[in-house]
This record gives C-alpha cells, sequence and structure tokens, in this order.
C-alpha cells in the first residue's frame, strides 16, 4: 500500500514538472512572438528586450533560436547598434553552427533587411572609431537599401526606375563592383548580351557570394545567346543552386546535343580541319571538349594511327583550351601502338612541357619515362628531378633516378 501510495505521488509529481516545463517553453516562445510584433510596430528597444530575455528559456529551441536570433540582430541594426548586431549574428556560427547565412530560411517580411544586415556588417569590420562607424554605417546602409530596391526593379522589369537607381548609389560609391553587377543585368534585360557578358565577367569572381548565382545564370544564357556554348556549358556547372540550373534545362540541353553531333562528325571525318575549328569556336574554353573528341577517335577508327596524330596536332596547335587528360590519353595510345616518337613531340609542343606546376606533375613523370624507355637518360633525369623538385618519392622516380646514375 505504501508503495503504491509512493509510485502515485512521484506519478504526479512528473506530470506537475511536466506541465510546468511547457508552460515555462510556451512563456518564452510568446515573448519571442511578442517581441515580433514589436519590431513590426518600429518598437526596437521593446523588441530587444522580449528577445534578450526569451534567449535564456529557447537556447536548447534550435528552430525558435534561428528565428529570435533573425529578428533580434536586425532590432539592434535598426537602432544604429553595429557591435550589438554583430554578436548576435556570430552567434549563428557558435551557437547553432551554421557558417553559411544563406542557407538560412528567412521570413519573406524580413529577408532583405537582413541581407542589408549582412552586407553592411562586412562592410564596416574595420571601421573602429564611434564618429566615422555612425558616418559609414549610414552611407553603406543607404547604398544597400537602393542597391536591393534595384534588383526588385530588374525583376520587375521596371528598368527605368533601376537606372535612376544606379545614378543615386553612383553618388554614393561609384566603385563599388555591384553597380557593374546591376548594369549588366540591365544590358541582359534589354538583350544586349555582349555588353552584358563584358560587364558582368569582370566582376563575377570577387561580387559577394550572394550574387554569384543569379550571375552565372546570366552568364551562361548570354553566351548560349551570342553562340558561345563552351562558356555557356561552363557557367551552368557553376551555379550551386538547383532552381537556378533548372531554369537553364532546355538551353544545356540543346547545347549538349549540338556537343555531341560535333564530336561524332569529327570523328568520322576526323581530317576535316574545319570542322574542328569550327567546333572551337563553338566551344571556346570547353576543355574537356578535345579529351572528348580522342576518346570518340579511338573507339571508331582507332587503326589510323597517322590521322589521330595529324588531329592531335591540329588541337594542340589551333587552342590552348585542351587538359591534361587530352595529353596523358594520347601518349598512352601511342606508346601501345609504339609510336614514342610522335609522343615526346606532341608533349614537346603542349602547353604543359614548360610549366612548373605541381598539378601536371603526371606530365613530367610520364616524359621521363618515355625518354627513359627511348634511353635518352639525360632528358630523362631532367624530368625526373622536375618530379623530384614538386614533389619527393612520387611513384618511382627516386627509382628512375637511381637506375640512370647507375648507367
Amino acid at each position: 500500500m505504501k508503495r503504491s501510495f509512493i509510485f502515485i505521488m512521484l506519478f504526479f509529481v512528473g506530470i506537475a514538472w511536466f506541465c510546468a516545463d511547457i508552460k515555462a517553453e510556451d512563456f518564452y516562445i510568446n515573448l519571442l512572438k511578442e517581441g515580433e510584433t514589436f519590431y513590426k510596430e518600429g518598437n526596437y528597444e521593446l523588441a530587444i528586450k522580449n528577445f534578450k530575455i526569451a534567449e535564456f528559456g529557447l537556447i536548447e529551441d534550435r528552430e525558435n533560436l534561428i528565428e529570435l536570433y533573425l529578428f533580434y540582430s536586425i532590432s539592434h541594426f535598426k537602432m544604429g547598434r553595429i557591435e550589438e548586431t554583430r554578436k548576435i549574428v556570430d552567434k549563428f556560427k557558435k551557437d547553432l553552427n551554421i557558417n553559411d547565412l544563406s542557407t538560412l530560411n528567412i521570413p519573406q517580411s524580413i529577408k532583405d533587411d537582413f541581407q542589408i544586415l549582412i552586407s553592411t556588417l562586412f562592410k564596416t569590420k574595420g571601421i573602429k572609431k564611434r564618429g566615422s562607424q555612425k558616418i559609414q554605417l549610414n552611407k553603406i546602409y543607404e547604398f544597400e537599401s537602393i542597391f536591393r530596391d534595384s534588383l526588385e526593379n530588374l525583376k520587375h522589369n521596371n528598368l527605368k526606375e533601376a537606372e535612376k537607381n544606379i545614378k543615386r548609389l553612383k553618388k554614393i560609391d561609384k566603385k563599388d563592383i555591384r553597380i557593374q553587377y546591376l548594369n549588366g543585368y540591365i544590358d541582359f534585360k534589354k538583350k544586349k548580351y555582349d555588353s552584358s557578358i563584358n560587364r558582368l565577367s569582370k566582376v563575377y569572381s570577387s561580387i559577394e557570394p550572394e550574387f554569384k548565382d543569379d550571375i552565372f545564370y546570366l552568364l551562361s544564357f548570354s553566351y548560349y545567346k551570342t553562340g558561345n556554348y563552351g562558356q555557356t556549358l561552363a557557367f551552368f556547372q557553376k551555379i550551386s543552386k538547383k532552381e537556378i540550373q533548372n531554369r537553364l534545362n532546355d538551353i544545356v540541353k540543346e547545347v549538349i546535343q549540338k556537343r555531341e553531333k560535333i564530336i561524332n562528325k569529327i570523328a568520322m571525318n576526323i581530317s576535316d580541319k574545319k570542322q574542328l575549328k569550327e567546333a572551337v569556336r563553338e566551344f571556346v574554353g570547353d576543355q574537356f571538349l578535345f579529351a572528348d573528341i580522342l576518346k570518340k577517335v579511338l573507339k571508331v577508327k582507332k587503326d589510323d594511327v597517322q590521322s589521330i596524330v595529324s588531329l592531335v596536332n591540329q588541337c594542340v596547335k589551333i587552342s590552348k583550351t585542351y587538359n591534361l587528360e587530352f595529353i596523358l590519353n594520347t601518349i598512352d595510345y601511342l606508346e601501345q601502338e609504339n609510336r614514342i616518337e610522335p609522343g615526346i613531340e606532341i608533349m614537346k609542343k603542349s602547353r604543359f612541357y614548360e610549366s612548373t606546376n605541381k598539378d601536371h606533375i603526371e606530365f613530367f613523370y610520364r616524359l621521363g619515362q618515355i625518354y627513359f624507355k627511348n634511353k635518352n637518360f639525360k632528358k630523362a633525369m631532367s624530368q625526373f628531378l622536375k618530379v623530384h623538385k614538386l614533389e619527393k618519392k612520387y611513384k618511382k622516380t627516386d627509382y628512375y633516378i637511381d637506375k640512370i646514375n647507375n648507367i
């Protein structure tokens, strides 16, 4: 009887604690929601007080904590408190292990504000003096707001408003590369694809990651419109977001079919130099093109060694866009056919021969092996020493060096 009573008491105590815990969690979530209401009303000071208390109770609630930090940071930002804002944003990395803020699912109502916040933090990182920081903050905030407004105008084809905004942006900071991005975007909208390519090519490598996928999309589409299919594919492959890639699927499918068609034509008539030049012109920058042509040729005309050597020499001569795979596959083939001399000549003509790049170490190693087989030990030693300098113990380099020294 006593045991049953103790058990019942413990059960009800547990229920009481459980209910208290639920009420406590509800209390902190309510504080979060009230804080968001204060934020929407522009009462940022009260919002901050709510968020500060709510953070304590939601520290183990990842989903609500993400939402809290978003509104908490923007509230401080709206009050002009840059350092406090920075500390809260840093909590995404420290407390939640979120290193890439672009992966956050940000509510649409605060998306632009948060993006402006992040850009402003980045721009004000090195500013230490209080007075200077306030002036710079106002300037940056104005630029960011006008810039975001310009992007929205462009997305809705309101080009005149976007162009007016660009004039305002130039007065604030004419050196900001995002102005070039906007101009390239406008050219794209006006179907001035060459001009768009020219502008966007100058900024995509140094612009903030947030805009890269959109620029890659604009460049891929623009190159397609100008008939440069190699760069169409190259920039398509740079896009990381699947939903942006999907917008180019029909174009890319068409380009891949064109590429396959021209590869097959060259493989069936490898002596037609005109066809090869046409392929290079249409697929500028496609470093896999020649390697894929060679693979196809070796499937259909493997026995025509002389024509294949001629084709490879033509490839090396007319373009520097071939990759290392193309040269090494050629050498593999020629060694199998016991045609070492043409292989050496091709390697000497290639752009890798004078290279000192470690990425090309296999080229030097293979050339050393070929010289060794051809009993040209002096030249073989030169290549193996080059390999040894770039990376000690690479494959059988030490073996070949010892062998040559003992000859």
